[in-house]
């Protein structure tokens, strides 16, 4: 939505703003313009108030001891104007919920105005494609997102979320019990140049494989997957970043073989691939390579089956829809302070942001506790045997509460009732490990394959125990959190 003038609505906050932050002065704002309805000569002034009254049961309910008086005032109106009838709905609508947090929205006063009530927002794909949903004054979050589910044939509306992109690097979770027009409002009074929109996308891959919805494919897991993959979270060989550059090039242009010679190449080579494998081969052998590849395919290849191809192959990789975060540790000294973060259904996976080689990766039911706070992550790892070794991490990361509600959500999903850990996620962060809690140092980490958990139907992915000697720690304290 495009930012508010402030002159739009200038007039209707300074007569609802009030209203809203003091609630006893709701029934008082009713009662005026109750009069204002009473015995008034002037039509052009009885059309605005009641435009004001639809406004008002729009965002609150008078009290419980005025409400009788005014569903019969409205009742006694019914034959006199068309907005009785409305505004009576509006008002026993109201007492069904909270109220409103702000005042109208400018898409309510030009509905009002114009007397067209179809109100929409837009809702935009990870590709930034966009759709309309239709809203009314109380409509909330959860309508769109289960309106949006509906329309996209989604089965598994767990795997999905609706969340509010401010243009930054991490978009803002929404509560599915707030009004569309609060949200639309907020997103309007916030002082950024970024343009603020509501995004349906994917959050959790549980059971869904690739190919099985054309239009979540298209919409959805393409775009959010091909934006991981080109941040350089996935560890690929010379030949699969040939055959995934490929597929990207063809979404791009189709059969326009002119846009694999040069200079068009050359502009468009960085979008292909990953920065981190670009300097693995000259730019004139990846153009060969790529362009050899292209010319493999039919020509009845659609931009369809080419997203399908794409997602194909990075389900073979191991760390295919893992949601990816930046954290730094000064725990260890045997590996990076630096880190990838990776949580799956598989569980949680660290990786060195220089290599992508894994580091330590731990299934769901080997977490036995973790908490956030602010921007620390705290977990503390191990077998669920009482008498296997366990590891303790303090990750400073600005998403670390994200982090810590994919697990608990992907803990919920895969684990049954009686597997999950009873000192699983406590709100309250531990204290962080003190040097003396480390485990002896005995020998260089050692890192073993094991089996992915069957629950799941996930592409494969070598899953690593935690090593039975843990790193060497730091002899600096850390930070408290």
């Amino acid at each position: 939505p495009t930012k508010t003038s402030p002159r739009s609505t200038a007039g209707t906050n300074r007569l609802f703003l009030p209203a809203i932050a003091h609630p006893q002065l709701r029934d008082e704002l009713y009662c005026q313009l109750f009069k204002q309805l009473t015995d008034n000569p002037r039509r052009e002034c009885t059309e605005r108030v009641w435009q004001l009254l639809w406004l008002a049961t729009g965002l609150f309910v008078c009290s419980r001891e005025f409400f009788d008086e005014a569903t019969a005032f409205l009742k006694s109106r019914a034959g006199t104007s068309g907005y009785a009838a409305k505004c009576s709905t509006r008002l026993h609508a109201a007492t069904r919920g909270s109220s409103r947090q702000h005042p109208p929205h400018i898409t309510e006063l030009k509905a009002i105005q114009t007397g067209n009530m179809d109100m929409y927002c837009l809702v935009y794909f990870p590709d930034l494609s966009s759709t309309k949903c239709s809203i009314q004054s109380r409509t909330k979050l959860r309508n769109v997102f289960e309106d949006m589910c509906k329309n996209l044939g989604v089965e598994q509306a767990e795997e999905f979320e609706l969340v509010l992109d401010t243009g930054e690097k991490d978009c803002r979770k929404l509560s599915m019990s707030g009004y569309v027009f609060d949200v639309l409002q907020d997103m309007t009074l916030e002082d950024t140049d970024q343009e603020s929109r509501l995004v349906f996308r994917r959050r959790l891959w549980l059971i869904s494989g690739v190919g099985e919805h054309k239009l979540i494919d298209q919409y959805i897991n393409f775009p959010q997957e091909l934006s991981k993959y080109m941040q350089g979270y996935h560890k690929v060989t010379n030949s699969q970043a040939v055959q995934l550059g490929a597929l990207i090039w063809f979404v791009k242009f189709g059969h326009r073989p002119a846009s694999l010679q040069e200079p068009n190449f050359s502009a468009v080579f960085h979008n292909l691939l990953p920065e981190y494998l670009v300097k693995r081969m000259f730019l004139k052998d990846w153009q060969k390579a790529i362009a050899l590849e292209v010319r493999s395919y039919g020509a009845d290849l659609t931009v369809g089956q080419a997203q399908k191809r794409f997602l194909a192959r990075l389900y073979a990789l191991p760390l295919f829809g893992s949601s990816f975060f930046t954290a730094t540790q000064s725990l260890y000294t045997d590996i990076s302070e630096k880190l990838i973060v990776a949580v799956s259904a598989h569980g949680l996976t660290l990786l060195d942001p220089a290599t992508k080689d894994t580091l330590f990766s731990w299934r769901i039911n080997e977490i036995t506790n973790w908490s956030s706070r602010k921007n620390f992550l705290h977990l503390t790892t191990g077998g669920v045997l009482r008498s296997s070794q366990g590891m303790k991490f303090l990750l400073e990361m600005k998403e670390a509460e994200a982090v810590d509600g994919l697990l608990s959500a992907y803990q919920r999903a895969t684990l049954p009732r009686s597997s999950v850990p009873q000192t699983s996620r406590s709100r309250r962060p531990s204290a962080p490990p003190s040097v003396s809690q480390a485990p002896r140092r005995t020998s260089t980490t050692t890192l073993q394959s094991s089996r992915r958990p069957s629950a799941v139907t996930l592409p494969s992915q070598q899953h690593r125990h935690p090593p039975t000697t843990a790193p060497h720690r730091r002899k600096a304290s850390l930070k408290p959190i």
